[in-house]
């Protein structure tokens, strides 16, 4: 996925359980870091584009028990401190 406000592009592998693979890249290919996930349980879904997300890229993950009435969420990608960050809204 792209960020245009930083020129990166962010990949993520499709894995199992809560562990997260995801990766920033400038646009030469070099790996910039890693990006840490939260220390919620939270299983990672597929990478997206969100409007509400600073850097323009979210991750979808799935909290094993409904959060303020839903399971699946969008988390900003911070692509300034390569974490995730806040959460920014449903996903469905």
């Amino acid at each position: 996925m792209y960020s245009n406000k930083y020129e990166l592009i962010v990949v993520m592998e499709y894995g199992r359980g809560n562990s997260l693979n995801a990766t920033a890249y400038n646009m030469y290919g070099f790996e910039l870091g890693k990006i840490a996930p939260l220390a919620e349980d939270i299983v990672y879904e597929y990478i997206s584009i969100h409007p509400g997300s600073a850097s323009g890229v979210a991750i979808v993950g799935t909290y094993s028990n409904l959060v303020d009435n839903f399971q699946d969420w969008f988390f900003e990608v911070d692509l300034e401190n390569f974490i995730i960050g806040r959460r920014l809204s449903p996903a469905y």
